[in-house]
């Protein structure tokens, strides 16, 4: 019996894990890159190490998730990001387009977002932005991303990427960004800046691709984030 059960749990996690089309990332997916510029999907799915559940957020902190959703080349699809309470947190949401002329600039898109994946295109690449309010008392709420296509896998027709944010009883602290580390204000790197300046890393660092992820994961674990 046990052997039975056993292998029943193997099969459904192998087929969940080869059926998986949808992939949330923390920040740290884009900053892991050995050239930002060249950012694709197989280089984010390569990240897998960084994916994301429970991240937790203090007061007035933000976070920032790529959103993987992969599937066959041009088939369309609508991406939404509900929450629990309704309209808790603040979000924008982005796309990123790769192989394009401008691969960094964040395109604006609604909440929920309906669209098509490239024709040269194995995914279609999201950016949501998350703000946590000075005002947020302490908890956890959901925070889920969910893709529908029309011959997903998911039963109901919608594949959900189970998600909540642990919201810490303390303030986040304030930070500066250098002057010397400008960007234009709708392209990824203005976040990516702004990130690394919350950590106390110099915006040079991405130029250079000497970004230590060790150490912002061991900042984000201090205060309690991305345990």
């Amino acid at each position: 019996m046990r052997y039975q059960l056993i292998l029943v749990l193997s099969l459904i996690l192998n087929t969940k894990s080869s059926a998986q089309e949808l992939f949330v990332f923390s920040d740290l997916s884009i900053l892991a890159q050995k050239q930002i510029e060249k950012v694709d999907c197989e280089s984010l799915l390569a990240t897998r190490g960084h994916e994301v559940l429970s991240p937790a957020l203090m007061k007035g902190e933000f976070l920032t998730l790529v959103i993987v959703l992969k599937h066959k080349a041009g088939a369309a699809f609508v991406l939404d990001t509900g929450q629990y309470p309704a309209g808790a947190l603040p979000l924008r949401s982005f796309r990123l387009f790769p192989g394009m002329d401008a691969p960094l600039e964040l395109n604006r898109v609604p909440n929920p977002s309906r669209g098509r994946i490239g024709e040269s295109q194995s995914c279609a690449i999201f950016v949501l932005d998350v703000e946590v309010p000075k005002t947020m008392p302490e908890g956890r709420l959901k925070l889920e991303p969910a893709l529908w296509v029309s011959d997903t896998t998911a039963q109901s027709g919608w594949l959900r990427y189970p998600m909540e944010i642990r919201i810490l009883p303390k303030a986040a602290e304030q930070f500066e960004i250098p002057p010397h580390c400008t960007a234009p204000a709708q392209s990824l790197k203005s976040l990516l800046i702004r990130n690394l300046s919350r950590e106390g890393v110099d915006c040079l660092k991405l130029d250079e691709q000497g970004v230590d992820i060790q150490f912002i994961v061991q900042q984000r674990r201090l205060r309690g984030k991305n345990k």
